[in-house]
């Protein structure tokens, strides 16, 4: 399941960007090339399940979070302006890379075009990180085993 559609890049970016971007090895096009666009959404869908599988069930299902949508368009833009890849292209893919990572941590909350919340991953699915827990030693001091300690012997 793709979360964006070569149609979805050329209204996005332009036709124009979309002929240039998807033709780099044929600078005379006159048409974008949907299978290059497509290749590249395929990626971008690939990295972005790599960083939300961690808190949530991928792909994630239809109607698909508006944001999601924008970081697919920003990674695929990314991937073909692979030739000195201008300024604006590495920072929105940059921000896009940023808001993926805080949502695998849950910092941000990733929800559908009518604000429901996408369900996160139950208990017993696969989680990459498991569960954690800490345990130390009972401590050596304590109020109670201090409670008659004296700090100088009388003299």
């Amino acid at each position: 399941m793709s979360y964006a559609l070569p149609e979805d890049f050329i209204e996005a970016y332009g036709l124009q960007e979309a002929i240039e971007l998807s033709n780099l090895e044929n600078p005379v096009a006159d048409s974008p090339d949907l299978r290059q666009i497509a290749n590249a959404i395929a990626h971008a869908n690939s990295e972005i399940n790599s960083y939300l599988g961690v808190r949530y069930l991928v792909p994630i299902a239809p109607p698909f979070p508006l944001i999601l949508v924008s970081h697919t368009l920003s990674l695929t833009r990314y991937r073909l302006d692979r030739f000195r890849r201008r300024e604006d292209v590495v920072k929105d893919y940059e921000l896009a890379i940023a808001s993926l990572k805080d949502m695998a941590i849950g910092r941000m909350a990733l929800s559908r075009p009518d604000s429901s919340l996408i369900a996160l991953k139950s208990s017993n699915q696969d989680n990459a990180f498991g569960d954690v827990s800490f345990t130390a030693p009972e401590p050596i001091w304590t109020r109670e085993k201090l409670q008659n300690y004296q700090r100088y012997p009388d003299r």
